[in-house]
């Protein structure tokens, strides 16, 4: 490699450390480094096309992808702004050449946790923010306690299966529950819940030669801090989930629970409309709309109409018909595509988190919850993703 490609690695991974880094703290300065990255990365066009052929089957969904939100977005008359978050597979593609050691990658995560705990600290200390949910860099709190969440797993991942003993990667975990608590968010232990279980399952088929002991005392560690964190410390998140254990889940819209009840009247909405309208959607501009029109007609009180429906699965088909949940799905089976064991279990890992999450939440209504998971599921590869000496 020459001198001058190797100046201009340094400097996309450099930046693109930066944008994931400063996702935690302000997300118009980490969209900065983002832009920057991949311009960056355009110098470097030979190892790109490189990779784009390594990748070829990802490449050629994502392509047919965008092209189908293109067309149908062309069929609705849709706006750009409705559709620009769909074309982030496609957008951001470049970063797909960026590659970490394992001992960077940790360092990000620390650095990551650093960022996130010094933006709690200064908006405590010379703003007015919302400690009932607290939603960090992020517009919404349930985007923010996703990215926390996602973060816990690839710690534990560090932890456990690959049997780390870095102290930075404790306290990184540990700084992430704090503030996945703070958020008050329930949904993303779905993902926590199942990821975790998925690799206690990992450790015992690929690690043979551990003891239980080792293999149980983080579990008690992350056992201790969940009950102390919910159950001892006072906090929004504590008293969500009690409420929530004293809904009659038999039935839902009777519920006083507000998100439960709003999530049950849109997937009464979305049956309807899928079945009238499963080959091309209504068009994402039409979804509030129709909501509100829906809203209406069926007399609901205290739910508010909104342009996306709290679960990308559903959300995607509505708005574009089924075929674009297909191709979304085979983009999701060409991202876990890997030949390296433990990089795989990693990617698993995330798609455990990134479904479990869009059931719960659109991703691709809030551009950094889509972005910030495009960019690992590109980073953490097995042909990039390179082991610590």
């Amino acid at each position: 490699m020459g001198v001058l490609n190797r100046n201009i690695q340094f400097f996309y991974t450099t930046s693109f450390a930066l944008f994931f880094v400063t996702n935690f703290f302000d997300r118009q300065i980490a969209n900065i480094f983002l832009l920057l990255t991949l311009l960056i990365c355009l110098f470097d066009f030979k190892k790109i096309l490189q990779q784009l052929r390594l990748n070829l089957p990802l490449v050629t969904t994502i392509s047919l992808f965008s092209l189908y939100i293109t067309f149908i977005g062309f069929y609705h008359d849709s706006p750009a702004s409705e559709l620009d978050n769909y074309y982030r597979f496609l957008l951001i593609l470049p970063i797909i050449l960026i590659s970490y050691k394992e001992t960077q990658l940790i360092k990000l995560l620390f650095l990551s946790a650093l960022s996130a705990l010094f933006h709690m600290l200064y908006e405590y200390t010379f703003h007015e923010i919302n400690l009932n949910r607290y939603a960090g860099s992020s517009s919404s709190a349930i985007t923010f306690a996703n990215m926390c969440a996602t973060m816990i797993l690839i710690c534990s991942y560090f932890i456990l299966f690959r049997q780390k003993k870095d102290y930075i990667l404790y306290i990184s975990l540990i700084i992430f529950l704090i503030l996945l608590t703070m958020t008050a968010t329930r949904g993303p232990f779905i993902g926590v819940f199942f990821g975790l279980t998925y690799l206690f399952f990992e450790i015992k088929k690929n690690i043979r030669n551990i003891s239980i002991i080792t293999l149980i005392k983080p579990a008690i560690l992350l056992i201790i801090l969940y009950v102390f964190f919910l159950h001892i410390i006072p906090n929004p998140l504590a008293s969500r989930i009690s409420a929530f254990s004293f809904t009659n889940m038999f039935k839902p819209l009777e519920s006083t629970n507000y998100s439960i009840r709003e999530r049950v009247h849109l997937i009464k909405f979305s049956i309807e409309k899928i079945n009238d309208s499963y080959l091309v959607g209504i068009g994402p501009q039409n979804i509030e709309a129709e909501v509100s029109k829906y809203i209406k007609n069926n007399k609901i009180r205290r739910i508010t109409s909104r342009d996306h429906l709290h679960n990308e699965f559903i959300d995607i088909t509505i708005k574009f018909g089924l075929l674009a949940l297909v191709l979304l799905f085979f983009i999701y089976y060409f991202l876990l595509q890997s030949n390296n064991r433990e990089n795989k279990v990693l990617l698993i890992l995330l798609m455990i988190m990134l479904v479990s999450s869009q059931l719960t939440q659109s991703h691709f209504a809030h551009h950094q919850a889509i972005t910030f998971f495009i960019a690992l599921f590109y980073t953490i590869n097995s042909q990039r993703f390179e082991k610590s000496p």
